[in-house]
């Protein structure tokens, strides 16, 4: 049965050459088409009624198939070469003996992957030997199959049982205990007693004292059992199911032992409840309380799984396919077991050992050399570094945990123990809490568990003595305090007297608005904002502006000699560090300020043209401020970057943000200030050495190199679609082909690019020298690095001309923007209007004795838009009043706004003239004649009919208004004019009789008597229709028949009009 699946994540060799070729090149040149298909056994324990084991077939056996998948994926084996068969062991020695030695006859196998269980595995192993097979175990750890003169094939890729008690005693002699006791749990699953044997014998080899080992199956009396390991032991290593575990701690803190101070030790492997019990102190009963407390003092020793993506995408897979293969579903809060990677593991590195044997011309179907191939060699995986020793078994790694301080159970990485090395690491961010506060505890108390090392009574001799030896003592300590205190004064006085000349009083700064270059900014992908960098401000200091970097307390811890070194350097190319300020609860460094910014903000500013010149001598000053400080005391850098690059007002290039060990080590918290750190660093954290971090920071001055020619950011991270935190894991992990920047463009020589990749080499010690580096660029660029003042005069003068540049584009930019902006609010207000808000910022009211004022309205509108759709009587209305706003341009009339269907516009305002009831009356024939004629695009049958309306009287106009100002008109002229347009008739004007008289003197039009109607708000009121006469031009008028219709009313004349109207 073949299993396939995808898998993301490659397992890679950290062999020779060729191995790292043919994985990184998929080389499976060795194999072809034809080739026979290799058949794997897949050796794994089965579901036994409603039991599963956590290393079984359904929870750990699609690991297999993954693992198959990715190979052929990658191209290490062709598609199809591998096909497995999986085979219920039972975990049974006798049956699985059986059913194995039944499938070895039935079928030519290549290799088997299992069995898990010891008692299988130990007689597999054997006809695995018998038969050439190559075996590769994911679980079986018994210390029997050790001896490879038996089990010549085996290939073990879980730790045996003696690695864990080489933890246990390496972690103990790290805090100088070498007294042990131990208790251990007989159980039907053989671990804790096998933990329980390799305990005591490493304890042996590494020459411990384990005073005690007490062993019990469930019926013994837990209390009285702890409390005799106590009376010998203080150190306790407890091998025990997660039931008893607790159990065990509530009756330590009975005893009164968690208050004396003594420390728990328990291995439980990986979570698995049903493996290894319930480890949590929260059961929800009264006992919690107690329990929690006692845990304090556990110490608890785990397999080692990184918290990495890769990790995480593995197990999720597990999950997925043990549902497609097994029909196997995960609980919610279930965890994928950790032998699932090394099956994986053991499925992967059987086809690169086929792979490597095949290149290499031997034989891949014998076992022992498929097996061989692969021992006394490391490789890594999801789970870190993993290394097989010359036996064929796994070198395995732990972790330390310990309980968080939480309401719910949850446990904190603290430390790692590797058996490869035997030593023990603290974690990076966590330590361990001592029951104390202070550190480790002995491992017996002062006086001995007997009072052994203390007697209870002295003789009268042995007072004498006491009394005569403190005597003396105090004597001796008189004499000492007077000689001593004299010369402690005067250093002191003289220490004082160095320390005024760095330390800084914060009542000599004068603090600024002024910013310094940016720390706190969108950060180089735009998803991702930098929100926790050191706090960056300027002040005054003795007349110059200087830069302050505040650090907590926590973070700045200092010796006053590298203090008073940082504060000495003096370099064209080093920011001036001014002092430091030391009497707040910050610890602040006073420096230089620069006040171009960082080079990262220079490269970032797409205004600022970098021609070839000036990008050279930008990495000259980088060159020659890191060789000062090489040569310095300092001896390095440290946090090599762009954005500790300062540019000042000449723009020469400054270095900044170095300083001692402890304070580089805490400075980058997040995954973009670490595109820079070279990949040792990344790994170890901490490097030996003054010159390794010589070499690190030459590894970064080759990622500000590359991101100086490129501009797109370190590792190009503008452009490629790839967040910061993958690309570190990738600079991380041990590849064929270190992953490092590209150079895209062509802004950087092919010599120059060669220099840069030599400098950024996955092995520090084929980096460059900074001098070897300064000799070659001097060659390849042909920039004479020694001419400061020509260098300095040709960066002045290309800014200026960037700048003179920059201004004209920005100038041109303005002035389009401008005109179009005044033009835009000239079609929004009166142009006089607009002048005021330009000038002035706000607009007067004004009133206007006389202007005339017209209405229009469409007839029967609200009939016709229900027969139309909205965008059909939006488009109508677009087009009328679009040809309207044409017509208004030739004359003297405002257009005031449009509401609807409705049209209005006045005459005399806002500049005044004498006329407006002419100009007025003009526009509305022009109206009509155009209303008239006009075709609607979808009823183009359909006559369009208007009615308007004409008022003449005084007014108030004004902007009201700040977002979208109108310019409004107050009065009764406008309800009048109003009340007009809504009583007049289809195709006519009406007017009112203030209008009627003052256009009785204009040739061009005149008036006719409507009558006396109805007005809502005046009563009745007489009104006229609007007539015209035929211009010279027939431009604008309409015959007199087409505005008066059927209809046939009186001329008007001065003497037939009103009283009123004539005076």
């Amino acid at each position: 049965m073949r299993r396939t699946i995808v898998h993301s994540h490659p397992v890679s060799l950290i062999l020779r050459v060729t191995l790292l070729h043919m994985i990184v090149m998929g080389d499976n040149s060795v194999f072809n088409s034809n080739e026979t298909r290799s058949r794997v056994l897949v050796l794994l324990p089965g579901r036994k009624g409603d039991f599963l084991f956590p290393f079984g077939k359904e929870r750990t056996g699609a690991a297999v198939s993954i693992a198959v998948e990715d190979v052929e994926r990658q191209g290490i084996l062709p598609r199809g070469s591998i096909s497995l068969d999986y085979v219920n062991t039972r975990c049974d020695g006798v049956y699985g003996l059986g059913i194995t030695s039944d499938m070895l006859r039935s079928t030519n196998y290549s290799a088997i992957i299992g069995p898990q269980c010891s008692q299988v595995c130990s007689l597999v192993g054997r006809l695995a030997s018998y038969h050439n097979i190559a075996c590769f175990s994911g679980v079986c750890q018994d210390t029997e199959m050790l001896n490879k003169n038996v089990f010549k094939t085996l290939t073990r890729f879980l730790g045996t049982f003696d690695k864990v008690g080489l933890a246990v005693t390496g972690i103990m002699k790290s805090f100088s205990w070498y007294r042990i006791g131990i208790i251990a749990q007989e159980h039907m699953d053989k671990i804790w007693v096998y933990t329980r044997d390799a305990v005591v014998a490493m304890a042996a080899t590494n020459g411990m004292n384990v005073a005690i080992s007490k062993t019990f199956n469930g019926s013994e009396n837990l209390f009285e059992m702890l409390k005799q390991v106590a009376m010998t032991s203080k150190i306790i290593v407890l091998a025990v199911r997660g039931e008893s575990l607790r159990k065990l701690m509530i009756h330590a803190n009975e005893m009164g032992l968690i208050q004396e101070n003594y420390i728990f030790i328990c291995v439980y492997y990986y979570p698995h409840k049903n493996t290894f019990g319930d480890i949590s102190w929260k059961q929800n009963d009264a006992e919690d309380e107690k329990a929690k407390k006692a845990y304090e003092s556990i110490l608890f020793i785990s397999y080692f799984t990184p918290n990495t993506i890769e990790y995480r995408n593995f197990t999720r897979r597990v999950k997925e396919k043990s549902q497609e293969l097994f029909n196997y579903t995960y609980q919610t809060d279930e965890e994928v077991p950790y032998p699932a990677s090394n099956l994986y593991e053991a499925m992967y590195m059987y086809a690169i050992s086929v792979n490597m044997t095949s290149s290499e011309g031997n034989d891949s179907s014998n076992g022992r050399i498929i097996a061989t191939r692969l021992w006394g060699n490391t490789f890594t995986s999801m789970t870190g570094n993993v290394s097989l020793n010359e036996n064929g078994d796994r070198q395995q790694g732990y972790k330390i945990e310990q309980i968080e301080t939480t309401p719910d159970f949850r446990l904190r990485t603290v430390g790692y123990f590797f058996t490869e090395d035997g030593l023990y690491r603290d974690d990076s961010y966590n330590r361990i809490r001592w029951p104390d506060g202070v550190g480790p505890p002995a491992d017996r108390p002062p006086c001995g568990f007997l009072g052994e090392f203390c007697k209870n009574h002295l003789t009268q001799t042995e007072i004498l003595e006491i009394v005569v030896g403190t005597l003396g003592g105090i004597l001796v300590l008189v004499m000492f305090l007077s000689i001593i205190i004299p010369r402690f004064v005067v250093r002191r006085i003289k220490k004082k007297a160095i320390e005024s000349v760095w330390r800084i009083k914060e009542t000599d700064l004068v603090f600024t608005k002024k910013s310094g270059f940016s720390l706190s900014r969108i950060s180089l992908r735009s998803e991702q904002v930098v929100v926790d960098r050191p706090l960056v401000s300027t002040a005054v200091y003795k007349g110059t502006t200087v830069v302050l970097k505040k650090y907590e307390v926590a973070d700045s811890v200092y010796d006053v000699r590298e203090l008073r070194q940082i504060r000495e350097l003096d370099h064209l190319n080093i920011a001036k560090v001014v002092g430091f300020c030391v009497d707040t609860l910050q610890f602040v460094v006073v420096g230089e300020y620069c006040s171009k910014g960082s080079l990262m903000d220079i490269l970032e500013n797409e205004d600022i043209n970098m021609n070839w010149d000036f990008r050279c001598c930008l990495f000259w000053d980088t060159i020659r401020g890191l060789e000062h400080l090489f040569n310095s005391s300092l001896r390095y850098h440290g946090n090599l970057k762009s954005s500790n690059c300062v540019i000042d007002g000449r723009f020469v290039l400054k270095l900044t943000d170095f300083g001692p060990r402890n304070w580089i080590e805490k400075k980058n918290k997040f995954e973009r200030d670490m595109l820079w750190t070279s990949p040792e660093r990344l790994r170890l954290k901490s490097l030996s050495s003054p010159g390794s971090y010589q070499q690190s920071d030459i590894y970064s001055l080759s990622i500000i190199m590359h991101e100086l020619f490129e501009r797109n950011g370190p590792f190009g991270v503008e452009t490629l679609q790839i967040q910061p935190c993958d690309i570190i894991e990738r600079v991380k992990s041990q590849r064929a082909v270190a992953f490092r920047p590209r150079f895209e463009s062509n802004g950087c020589p092919g010599k120059l690019q060669a220099l840069i990749s030599k400098c950024w080499d996955e092995k520090p010690e084929c980096r460059l020298l900074l001098k070897d580096l300064k000799k070659n660029i001097k060659i390849t660029t042909d920039v004479k690095a020694e001419n400061f003042f020509d260098n300095l005069l040709k960066r002045m003068e290309q800014y200026a001309t960037n700048l003179e540049v920059l201004v004209e584009e920005r100038t041109s930019k303005y002035l389009h923007e401008k005109k179009r902006a005044e033009d835009l609010l000239y079609r929004l207000l009166p142009q006089s209007i607009a002048h005021q808000i330009q000038s002035q910022g706000f607009v007067e009211p004004e009133t206007f004795e006389s202007v005339s004022i017209l209405f229009t309205d469409i007839v029967q509108f609200t009939s016709f838009s229900a027969e139309s759709t909205p965008m059909q009587i939006v488009q109508m209305l677009n087009d009328l009043y679009s040809s309207f706003d044409d017509i208004i341009t030739s004359y003297d009339v405002y257009k005031v706004e449009t509401i609807g269907d409705a049209y209005m516009c006045a005459s005399g305002l806002p500049q005044r003239n004498t006329y407006h009831h002419t100009e007025i009356a003009k526009l509305a024939i022009s109206i009509m004649n155009l209303v008239d004629r006009f075709k609607i695009r979808h009823r183009p049958q359909k006559r369009l009919e208007m009615r308007a309306g004409i008022h003449s009287g005084p007014c108030v106009a004004g902007v009201i208004g700040i977002k979208m100002p109108r310019y409004c008109l107050f009065g009764d002229t406008v309800n009048v004019a109003s009340r007009m347009e809504s009583t007049s008739e289809a195709s006519k004007v009406q007017i009112s009789s203030t209008t009627a008289t003052l256009l009785l003197d204009s040739p061009d039009v005149r008036v006719n008597t409507r009558g006396e109607i109805f007005i809502k708000g005046k009563g009745t009121m007489l009104t006229f229709w609007l007539e015209w006469r035929q211009d010279r031009n027939n431009h604008g008028v309409l015959s007199e028949k087409s505005s008066l219709g059927s209809r046939r009313c009186s001329e008007v004349t001065k003497d037939s009009l009103p009283g009123s109207i004539n005076q």
